[in-house]
């Protein structure tokens, strides 16, 4: 079985647009990743028209409801909905859109990091959680943009490796694992806590 490693080239990360700026702006929005459940849902107002909406409206909205951190599915996904509301407006910057972007994948890794951990020993089978894992690198492993500051770039990297890693955690749970192949994804697991390691030198 191939090496998921091979499908993801750290050099994209380290050769990309080192010397991207990140903006105060940017900065000051930079802990808002993430979210804490809230009982007023009726603020996200899915049902209306997006594209009528001033981008400095929806984030408002989004920096007076949301919290900067978050654990669960659910207050994740509600972040994810303000972030789609922010990047169908019409007046968001192009610099913006990418930097939001951004925050909507390293949201969604983590929704499927906390899944991941929850199916762990469940009595999954290898192949099934293998083609699983395919579809998400296969997904996630080009998507890293090179307009990104280093420091939402890490943010993404390393999202990615830690995802990579509980799909692992759960393929070495598997019942029908062989001693084989366990000792290839422990190999693997191996190898993306390396990669988590020069990702945060090569990207300060």
């Amino acid at each position: 079985m191939t090496s998921v490693n091979n499908f993801f080239n750290l050099s994209q990360i380290y050769s990309t647009n080192s010397e991207a700026k990140t903006t105060e702006e940017n900065h000051s929005i930079a802990q808002k990743s993430s979210i804490e459940t809230k009982t007023n849902y009726d603020t996200v107002s899915l049902g209306q028209d997006s594209n009528s909406e001033k981008f400095e409206k929806v984030f408002a909205e989004f920096d007076k409801n949301v919290p900067d951190m978050t654990t669960t599915i659910p207050q994740k996904e509600l972040a994810i909905s303000y972030i789609d509301r922010m990047l169908a407006c019409n007046d968001i910057t192009d610099d913006l859109k990418i930097y939001w972007q951004n925050k909507k994948d390293v949201i969604k890794q983590e929704i499927q990091m906390i899944k991941n951990e929850e199916k762990i020993g469940s009595g999954e089978k290898v192949n099934d959680v293998w083609k699983e894992f395919q579809k998400f690198y296969s997904k996630y492993q080009n998507k890293l943009n090179s307009n990104l500051s280093n420091e939402d770039k890490k943010e993404f990297a390393i999202t990615y490796s830690r995802t990579c890693q509980s799909y692992i955690k759960r393929l070495l749970a598997c019942s029908d694992i062989t001693d084989d192949l366990k000792n290839e994804y422990e190999q693997m697991y191996k190898n993306y806590q390396e990669d988590i390691k020069n990702i945060k030198l090569n990207l300060k």
